[in-house]
């Protein structure tokens, strides 16, 4: 299990507050890091705070998140068990070859200005995930959750209209203007920088595009992922 946290701003950096950080480090006692990224964005400053925790259960060295590329200033903050990419079983550091999928794609594909490579990409993902992934070719940030919603990740807005995601709930205060949301597990959810930037990020869901899941085989009205994961082993797909 691992802790992710990701905040968005105008305004300044915002990284989790002491009660959040302490509730991220429980669930991650191995590691702990912190990142802050500056955008430019339209001629605006985009303020990206992302912060990670660690618990290591696969391969003979901890995976250090978040992850970024040194030839962009793409990253990723995973909290999952990718068993599976396509056909091929994932064997050791299953964080290291998502993001590996993420950036190949993301910088084989920057002609696309659609979400559509990365969409296919997270649908090639067996088991169970929550994520944060920043784009910085096509400058958005990419969350979300499997989609019988195994791993916890939660979003709200803070008073200064700096959007927040987060697998703990921290503590609010008095100045609060906005109460946790889970993130539901019926698709991929993004961030358009260039949206944020135009709309704000304040109080409002306008700025976040959503993609909703559809599903390979036959649907059922119970639940029609549970039914093709476990009998089927179908994987669910993004409908960009």
């Amino acid at each position: 299990m691992c802790g992710i946290y990701c905040s968005i701003g105008l305004q300044g950096f915002l990284g989790p507050s002491a009660p959040t950080e302490q509730e991220l480090r429980r669930r991650g006692p191995d590691c702990y890091n912190k990142h802050e990224l500056e955008a430019t964005v339209d001629g605006n400053a985009v303020f990206i705070t992302c912060a990670s925790s660690v618990l290591s259960l696969r391969g003979h060295e901890i995976a250090s998140q978040p992850l970024k590329d040194p030839n962009s200033s793409s990253f990723l903050c995973w909290n999952g068990e990718a068993w599976k990419i396509g056909s091929h079983t994932v064997e050791g550091s299953d964080s290291a070859r998502i993001f590996e999928l993420f950036v190949q794609t993301v910088s084989r594909d920057q002609h696309i200005s659609g979400c559509g490579p990365v969409i296919n990409a997270i649908s090639q993902i067996a088991g169970p995930y929550a994520f944060v992934f920043y784009d910085s070719y096509h400058e958005r940030v990419y969350f979300g959750r499997d989609c019988l919603g195994r791993r916890s990740l939660m979003r709200r807005s803070d008073i200064n209209g700096s959007l927040i995601v987060a697998s703990v709930r921290g503590r609010l205060t008095e100045e609060d203007v906005e109460e946790w949301l889970e993130v539901e597990a019926d698709g991929i959810y993004y961030v358009d920088l260039h949206d944020a930037v135009s709309k704000g990020l304040s109080g409002s869901s306008s700025c976040i595009a959503h993609v909703p899941l559809v599903y390979d085989g036959q649907m059922s009205e119970a639940n029609p992922c549970l039914v093709n994961e476990i009998t089927q082993m179908l994987h669910p797909r993004a409908n960009p």
